[in-house]
Parts: structure tokens; C-alpha cells; sequence
């Protein structure tokens, strides 16, 4: 990792070529969009500033452009990364370069998942006839009478989810793109400065407030339970996943046992994901609500 870093940040062509090369992997693996073809873009533009990083953006659109074309693939991907990925990550490792708060880069990244959430809103409709669509051809697959009642269930869940999965999915991809890309900084020119600036990840105070009273409206107000409130407050309520996951780490290092206490976390992830996501969430907002935050050192030398 210390050496494909190094190399990224020599010069724009080789950083261009590398981000290029992992966006045609991530268009083969879409789950890991983000962190394939972002995470690299994330790293120059933390340590060379959002000029580099938009040329290396560009230069790197082209060249994927370019391979698109010759091997016969939509010209439209490369312009999807672009909006989708990497401008969401330039935006949001400029604000985390210049304040050096991840609660901050956080707090863009939930704004960006706003625009995003919008954008799904204007196009609902194909998203929600291409779902149809998917959910159709596993229906011929010949399922048991079973199987497809309980299929039918999940298609009637995710349906009236679907934008707000899809936004999650984009704010997931992209808060854990920009933490990767600073752990990765971190790594090569301050060791241990990621841990730090990791514990003192706290959102605006103020969010809270707006937050708890969408969840609330969720809870007691019936019609509130579909729409764009709905979509917000799960937005919101990812945000404080980070938060939480930020309190739980500190609580683990000053207990002396940050190793064995985050296997454990993460494990539990994928035993009892429903739990864990909750669980921690509301570590979050209770964090939130108390308003305390570790002492952060001074120096900050070592991040830019």
C-alpha cells in the first residue's frame, strides 16, 4: 500500500493511470466503486489539494473514456463515475483537507447523499421499473409457492425502500472511501495521526436536534413513513453510525484492547448486522445528545 502510494502521488499521468485502471476493475465489481476507483482519487487530492485532484479527475476520464471505447463498453460509465464518484470524493477531501475534522467530511457527504437522494427522485420511476424488471426474471426461475410469497414480501419492501437504498448505498461508499484514503495519508506520512483524528469525529451538535425530530415524526406521524423525510432521516441516521463507530473505537483504545474489541465489532456486522447497525447508531446520537469529545492534539502538521 506504502508503495502504490507513493506512486499515485509522483506524478498526474501515473495517478490518472491508476485511477483509470481501477475504475474499469470497479466497473466489474459495482459494490466496490467507491473504494476502487475513489479511494486512490481521495489520497492525491488529500495530499496535493482538489487542483490536482480535479486534473487527475480528468485526465483519468478520458483515459477511461478511451478504454471504454475499445473494448466495446458504454461511453456513458466513464461520465457516471465522474458524477457519482468522483466529484462526491473531490468535494468531500477538499473539506477534510482544509478543516481536518472528519465529522466535517461526514456532515459533505451526507449533503452530498441530499443531491443524490434528489436525483433518484427524478428518475424514481426507471429506477423502480428497472427493480420490476430485476424482480420479474427471478420469478421465472421457477421458484417454490413458498419461495415466491416470500420473494413477493421482499419485492414490496425494497420497492418502497429503493431510494432510500440507493442513497445509502452512495453515502456508505463514499464517507468509507474518504476514511480509507486518510488512513492510507496517515500511513505514509503520519503514523497514528488516523487514530486520532478518528476518536474526535463528531457531527454538528445541531444535527441532532433536526435528526431526532425526523425520527420522531418517522415513529408517531404515519404519512411521514415514505417520502424525501423518510430518506433524510436515514441519511442522518448513517451519518451517526460514524459517530458511533468513532465512540466505540476510543472505548476499545483506552480500554487497551482496540484489536480484539473491533474484530469483535465488525464480526458482529455480519452475524447481526439488523443489531450492530442500530446498536451503534444509537451510540451516536446518545454521543451527540451528551455533546463530549476526547481532547484532539495541536499538531496537525503531519495531514496536509
Amino acid at each position: 500500500m506504502k508503495a502504490f502510494g507513493n506512486f499515485l502521488l509522483t506524478t498526474r499521468t501515473r495517478a490518472a493511470l491508476s485511477v483509470a485502471a481501477l475504475t474499469l476493475l470497479a466497473i466489474a465489481f459495482p459494490p466496490f466503486s467507491y473504494i476502487l476507483s475513489g479511494t486512490p482519487l481521495a489520497l492525491v487530492t488529500l495530499r496535493k489539494g482538489v487542483t490536482f485532484g480535479t486534473q487527475v479527475a480528468l485526465l483519468s476520464l478520458a483515459l477511461t473514456l478511451l478504454a471504454t471505447l475499445a473494448l466495446n463498453m458504454p461511453p456513458a460509465l466513464p461520465l457516471a463515475f465522474l458524477v457519482s464518484v468522483w466529484i462526491p470524493v473531490l468535494c468531500c477531501a477538499e473539506v477534510l483537507r482544509k478543516t481536518q475534522s472528519q465529522g466535517m467530511m461526514v456532515l459533505c457527504a451526507g449533503a452530498a447523499g441530499l443531491l443524490f437522494t434528489a436525483s433518484i427522485y427524478a428518475r424514481l420511476d426507471e429506477l423502480q421499473n428497472w427493480w420490476q424488471d430485476l424482480f420479474q426474471r427471478l420469478q421465472d426461475y421457477g421458484l417454490s409457492q413458498l419461495d415466491a410469497a416470500q420473494l413477493e414480501q421482499a419485492n414490496q419492501l425494497v420497492t418502497s425502500l429503493l431510494s432510500a437504498l440507493f442513497a445509502s448505498g452512495f453515502v456508505l461508499g463514499l464517507i468509507s472511501a474518504l476514511l480509507l484514503a486518510r488512513w492510507w495519508q496517515s500511513a505514509l506520512f503520519n503514523p497514528g495521526g488516523f487514530r486520532e483524528e478518528f476518536h474526535a469525529l463528531r457531527l454538528p451538535r445541531a444535527l441532532v436536534f433536526a435528526t431526532m425530530v425526523g425520527l420522531l415524526g418517522l415513529l408517531l406521524v404515519p404519512s411521514f413513513t415514505s417520502g424525501a423525510i423518510r430518506d433524510a432521516v436515514i441519511l442522518m441516521l448513517i451519518l451517526y453510525l460514524f459517530q458511533g463507530l468513532s465512540v466505540m473505537h476510543y472505548y476499545f483504545y483506552t480500554r487497551g484492547i482496540p484489536r480484539i474489541g473491533s474484530i469483535g465489532l465488525y464480526g458482529t456486522f455480519f452475524v447481526l448486522p439488523h443489531f450492530i447497525l442500530l446498536f451503534v447508531t444509537c451510540v451516536g446520537l446518545v454521543n451527540a445528545c451528551v455533546g463530549w469529545t476526547p481532547a484532539r492534539a495541536t499538531d496537525k502538521t503531519g495531514h496536509g
